[in-house]
């Protein structure tokens, strides 16, 4: 098992919680589906371009 220090754990726990909430809130809108769940969203092309904008953006 790796050891970590207290800095880098709190990093790489700070980059989950990033992407949990993006993801979060990329599941939250509506019209969007998954095919199981945890594993793809599905939407269209435009609707892809249009989310990565606004939420990744702010991460």
């Amino acid at each position: 098992m790796t050891n970590y220090d207290q800095r880098q754990f709190k990093n790489y726990w700070d980059m989950l919680r990033k992407q949990w909430n993006a993801w979060k809130k990329l599941i939250s809108i509506t019209g969007i589906g998954e095919v199981a769940p945890g594993q793809t969203v599905q939407m269209d092309q435009e609707r892809w371009d249009e989310q990565i904008k606004v939420i990744f953006i702010h991460l």
